[in-house]
């Protein structure tokens, strides 16, 4: 029954737009706002591909569908998110990516002040994260007397990011910790070996066995991981 409900999250698929008929993306986001009460929906995650070829129509598309949201939420890039040819990554700081979100301060200010930040450093030999990316970042959040840690990490984040998530968490012992990623787990539930470290970057990319031996498996506070990628 719906008194079941103390609160919950939301978490949200690869959207891959435009792949979705028109209307049946929309359908989703009319769904989670529709139940928001009801459901007591405090918040949304989305696992990344936001994007299918990582053009403005398509951000434009699922910008408009997150808009329709009055909850917060946060959203991390996804392989389509990137300017890639084949497997070929052009790390290129995100920039579809923080024009729609980065650049949105209603969305980019949970980040700031003293209950969140981003990762401003290397994201390859030719380019970094900088002030305005939203690609890696963290918040507190706090609901029915349960302190939590949102933390939202690029796909593959490389070892800087990782160094700098360790030092997230530590900040935060008595929160209950979320991962938000792009690519963790296989759809049978066992972390990622050779993916995303067989993309050529210009530097190396971590897989989801990489991220839980540098990252999650440190800390007794992690909650749970929520990514994308491979799907049922």
């Amino acid at each position: 029954s719906d008194d079941e409900y103390a609160y919950s999250f939301a978490v949200i698929g690869d959207p891959h737009t435009p792949q979705h008929a028109a209307g049946n993306l929309e359908t989703m986001f009319e769904w989670i706002e529709n139940n928001k009460t009801t459901k007591n929906i405090q918040y949304a995650f989305c696992v990344g591909d936001l994007s299918n070829t990582n053009s403005d129509s398509d951000y434009t598309r699922i910008k408009a569908c997150f808009d329709m949201l009055s909850i917060p939420y946060s959203v991390v890039r996804g392989n389509h998110d990137f300017d890639v040819t084949g497997n070929d990554f052009t790390y290129d700081n995100g920039i579809n990516f923080n024009k729609y979100f980065g650049a949105d301060q209603d969305y980019a200010s949970q980040f700031t002040g003293e209950n969140g930040g981003i990762y401003v450093g290397l994201a390859d030999q030719n380019t970094q994260y900088s002030e305005t990316s939203v690609a890696n970042a963290y918040r507190t959040f706090e609901v029915s007397g349960q302190k939590w840690l949102f933390l939202n990490l690029d796909f593959g984040a490389p070892d800087d990011v990782l160094e700098w998530a360790c030092d997230v968490v530590e900040g935060y012992p008595e929160h209950r910790v979320i991962v938000n990623t792009h690519g963790y787990t296989y759809s049978n539930g066992t972390r990622t070996g050779s993916e995303p470290n067989s993309y050529t970057t210009a530097v190396q990319l971590n897989s989801g066995e990489d991220i839980w031996n540098k990252l999650i498996s440190k800390y007794e506070n992690m909650e749970i991981v929520f990514s994308g990628h491979h799907l049922y």
